[in-house]
């Protein structure tokens, strides 16, 4: 050809699932129509001279084609992937329309998933001509790709697909801007995720006493997790910024632990008893006075007095008025002076009030029940109500004092049951409520902000290119073809005899991407060109005998070539992935430079996952060639990786990658030391687990009484076990040291252990009670006097009542030893003494004893049938609930051993979490080392090539 050769390219989308998106690995797969046409003068007619034949149809083999490929190849497969037929017209124009599968790298942006947009690249052009030789432009001046046959994908739409020339025509590059269709990942991610916010709010609106709080909280965890997992299995551990979704996910995991420790707080609060804890007038004033008013609730106003009042207004004789009097003020009460006055004029206003009350018979005949005074009576006495009362000598009145004692003692004994520290729980659970509804809805609302941003992606390209300048004489180029490789033998080496020095092969390595490190199946995947450079003394030529021609390039199937390969291969690729032509220099220079993806395998060390740094090794040499034959050298003195074209990969950095000549410079090695980006395994798997960690240990905040404290150790042993599993799929199953996030966890999961061990026991313990197991004495020393000081906790003083006798205790110590009933003592335990110094005494059926009770305190009390029945009926009331204080107050013993053993295990197991928190985590040599890349890339750059 007399002139420069145009090659006119255009590609367009034609097949269905034409466009697909690996995010994981990061490859755009298209299915292309590439459209090329150029003018070959040496291809031209006269259709008049072959009956008006203006285009023919030949095989590709027979004709020149230009060497275009696609540079960002990610699969090994640079050329088409059929060759067609080309048609040639009579005036020398050639089109060929060959289609292609390509898989090419992609750089995937995960910031706004699944709402995100992609600019994926298409990268072309001559891989051995420059642009004075290949000119590159659009054909048919179409800047953009065609999409006349484009297949709709199902998963992107496309928003633009604009072309761009490079380099004064030595490259094309098309650029395909897609946008996801985010309806499947809304509908399996966003909208559960949402939902799942929403509903770990409600768990303050839970009852606490419907003890499933923690259950619907730790489920909520659960669900989270797995969600978590299906993130890290889509898309690519991309550590440059965070995906959009995983922002969310970690920011509903962090509330809903959050609202699992404020739920196990509110738990501890509900289920405190008056004789464990005591509630401090500030929480009083906070949480029953403020709080309420602030949040607009309302507490039903307390009636304590409402059922006496209404006994006393249906009341059908003097004693049952008098006995609610007494009820209404204690005995202990009633002998205060202050308020005698007033309880005498209550007494008179309700006995007025009274229509029902009958006036008892002044008789005294047979020792009668009948009162023998009145109420009026009584009342007109001279003094006051309460000096009558507890001045009579009369024996039914101090009988009736004694039952009157007994009812107080039942009555406040169910108002002691009543706590207002159960209000206090309700407030703080609506003010938890409120407060996480509102922040779910203002973190709602910013994320559709951010979805509602369109991300504009610019490219930016600044490609170097040498050029060099040589015409081209096609003439003189055939004849000197011809010249050249009559009688040269590609088989045979380019040395002149067998005493010769050994065949000096300059090599170079210059990495383009690096594709994957897969730790699993320990494999590097590189996309690297290689330079070799060596001399053959038969391709010289005289550049004035040839047109001044001073380069040529050939077919690598005509020359010899050194049998160079990847040594370390890991898929049985070890040549190059595409041969391309080879260009010789006048003077018999050659040089090749063969593109190839490689899979290499590469030891993984894990011990520092995911703050690790990795060695990969990438070792060539001849196969067949030994040191005597062909010895290897550094190309153009670059002592390392060539990195002036790397494209900086989203989750390995490159710290440092040397070349050293080994085996008496028969094998060249190059080093590839890379440290991993640890932001993605940080958000995904290091916070999860530490926040696990910490929430395991609040299980000895929260109180046995509810019901769940295995329920929360078992949930986050599953949520445990799940992170496991995903570390066991990501590392490979070495046994040469364990990767630090699986020391971690197994430290975490060994915690969770024995927490839900000791969590048994506490239970144990604290449901013990009298009837099954006695306290030793030091345990009582250890577990109530000594441990409590040393954890600073205060068990509040217990009320106690002072010893009474009923009328049927008076009657049994006169008439002891001829009834043979044994004496009641003193039943009631202070602060420090147990049931067991307490003598047990048997209380007799008040139904059995039911005529003995009448016909002998009918001879010596005057009290009717119905009256006696009451008053035994209430002595065996009474002596119910005084024996079940007693068992109580063991039971309540064991309980508070119980809680001193929970908070003693959360300050060990605290520090020991914390220790190992830190300890495991930090033990990294690189965990807070900040990386520039290109700072790092430039620096090697000029210390590999000897700059400084």
């Amino acid at each position: 050809m007399n002139e420069s050769s145009n090659v006119h390219y255009d590609a367009g989308h034609c097949a269905d699932d034409s466009l697909s998106l690996d995010e994981k690995n990061q490859i755009l797969q298209t299915n292309v129509w590439l459209t090329m046409s150029w003018k070959d003068p040496y291809l031209r007619w006269n259709p008049a001279d072959y009956n008006m034949i203006k285009d023919i149809r030949v095989p590709v083999k027979h004709i020149w084609v230009p060497d275009v490929v696609l540079f960002n190849n990610a699969d090994g497969h640079y050329e088409v992937s059929f060759y067609s037929n080309v048609m040639v017209e009579s005036d020398g124009t050639i089109l060929w329309v060959p289609p292609a599968i390509y898989k090419s790298s992609c750089t995937i942006d995960v910031e706004n998933f699944p709402f995100d947009e992609q600019t994926c690249l298409l990268v072309f052009g001559s891989w051995t001509y420059t642009h004075q030789e290949v000119y590159l432009t659009f054909y048919k001046n179409k800047k953009f790709i065609e999409l006349q046959d484009y297949s709709y994908s199902g998963v992107w739409d496309i928003i633009d697909v604009p072309g761009i020339v490079h380099d004064s025509g030595s490259k094309l590059t098309f650029c395909i801007k897609i946008k996801r269709k985010p309806l499947f990942y809304t509908v399996l991610f966003g909208i559960p995720t949402m939902m799942m916010a929403y509903l770990s709010v409600f768990v303050f609106y839970l009852p606490a006493g419907a003890s499933e709080k923690i259950t619907l909280s730790i489920n909520l965890l659960l669900a989270l997790v797995v969600f978590m997992l299906l993130i890290s299995k889509i898309l690519p551990s991309n550590s440059n910024t965070l995906p959009l979704i995983a922002k969310y996910l970690l920011l509903t995991f962090i509330l809903d632990i959050m609202a699992i420790i404020m739920t196990v707080i509110i738990l501890n609060i509900y289920f405190r008893r008056p004789n464990c804890s005591r509630l401090p007038s500030w929480a009083r004033s906070l949480f029953l006075v403020y709080l309420p008013r602030v949040l607009l609730m309302k507490r039903p106003a307390t009636q304590r007095n409402s059922v006496v009042e209404y006994i006393a207004k249906n009341c059908d004789n003097q004693i049952c008025l008098i006995n609610e009097l007494s009820k209404r003020v204690s005995p202990k009460e009633a002998l205060s002076n202050e308020s005698k006055q007033s309880v005498n004029d209550d007494v008179k206003q309700m006995f007025n009030n009274n229509t029902n009350t009958n006036t008892n018979n002044n008789n005294n005949n047979n020792n009668t029940a009948d009162v023998k005074i009145t109420l009026p009576e009584l009342l007109n006495q001279p003094g006051n109500f309460h000096d009558s009362i507890f001045n009579l000598n009369t024996v039914n009145f101090q009988m009736l004092n004694q039952v009157l004692i007994s009812t107080d003692q039942i009555f406040d004994h169910f108002r002691r049951v009543r706590s207002t520290e159960a209000l206090a729980d309700i407030v703080t659970d609506a003010f938890y409520f409120v407060s996480l509804l509102k922040l779910c809805c203002d973190v709602v609302n910013t994320n559709i902000v951010v979805i509602a941003v369109v991300v504009q992606l610019f490219l930016k390209e600044n490609h170097c290119l040498r050029c060099c300048g040589s015409a081209l004489c096609s003439e003189d180029e055939d004849r000197l073809m011809i010249d050249l490789f009559r009688g040269y033998n590609s088989l045979v080496q380019p040395i002149a005899n067998a005493n010769s020095t050994p065949l000096l092969l300059r090599f170079g390595l210059q990495l383009i991407l690096l594709i994957n490190l897969d730790e699993k199946n320990q494999i590097m995947h590189t996309n690297v060109w290689l330079t070799l450079k060596w001399y053959d003394f038969q391709m010289r030529w005289n550049p004035v005998n040839y047109g001044e021609i001073r380069q040529i390039r050939v077919a690598t199937d005509k020359v010899w070539l050194p049998d160079i390969v990847l040594f370390n291969n890991a898929d049985g690729n070890y040549e190059v992935s595409y041969h391309s032509n080879v260009v010789i220099d006048h003077d018999g220079k050659m040089l090749w430079v063969p593109p190839a993806i490689y899979k290499s395998s590469c030891i993984i060390d894990v011990e520092y996952f995911p703050f690790d740094e990795q060695v990969c090794t990438l070792l060539f040499g001849s196969w067949t060639y030994n040191e005597r034959e062909i010895i290897l050298s550094f190309n153009d003195g670059v002592e390392g990786v060539d990195l002036q074209d790397y494209s900086f990969s989203s989750i390995w950095d490159i710290i440092e990658a040397p070349a050293v000549l080994t085996r008496q410079k028969s094998r060249i090695e190059f080093r590839i030391r890379v440290r991993r980006k640890s932001l993605f395994y940080t958000v995904v798997l290091i916070i999860p687990t530490v926040l696990m960690a910490f929430l395991s240990m609040m299980v000895f905040y929260l109180p046995a009484c509810a019901g769940e404290k295995i329920t929360l150790t078992i949930n986050v042993l599953l949520s445990l076990v799940v992170f496991l599993l995903l570390v066991s799929k990501i590392l490979p199953p070495t046994s040469s040291t364990i990767p630090l996030m699986a020391k971690y966890l197994l430290l975490t999961f060994l915690l969770n252990i024995i927490t839900i061990l000791v969590t048994v026991i506490i239970i144990n313990v604290f449901f013990r009670g009298p009837t099954t197991h006695r306290m030793p004495q030091w345990v009582r020393h250890t577990f109530l006097d000594f441990l409590p000081k040393m954890l600073m906790m205060k068990r509040p003083k217990r009320v106690s009542k002072q010893p009474y006798y009923g009328c049927v205790d008076t009657f049994r110590r006169n008439n002891a030893s001829r009834l043979n009933v044994p004496q009641p003592q003193q039943s009631y335990l202070d602060a420090n003494e147990s049931i067991q110094t307490v003598p047990q005494y048997s209380v007799p059926d008040h139904q059995s004893s039911e005529s003995f009770a009448y016909y002998q305190l009918a001879g010596q009390y005057p009290l009717t049938r119905e009256a006696c029945k009451a008053i035994e009926a209430i002595e065996y009331i009474s002596e119910h609930l005084r024996t079940d204080e007693e068992y109580q107050s063991v039971r309540e013993d064991w309980k508070y051993v119980a809680m001193v053993i929970d908070r003693l295990l959360l300050y060990i197991f605290f520090g020991v979490t914390l220790g190992g928190t830190v300890g495991v985590l930090l033990s990294a040599p690189n965990v807070f080392e900040f990386v520039d890349q290109a700072q790092i890339v430039s620096r090697l750059s000029l210390l590999y090539r000897g700059e400084t």
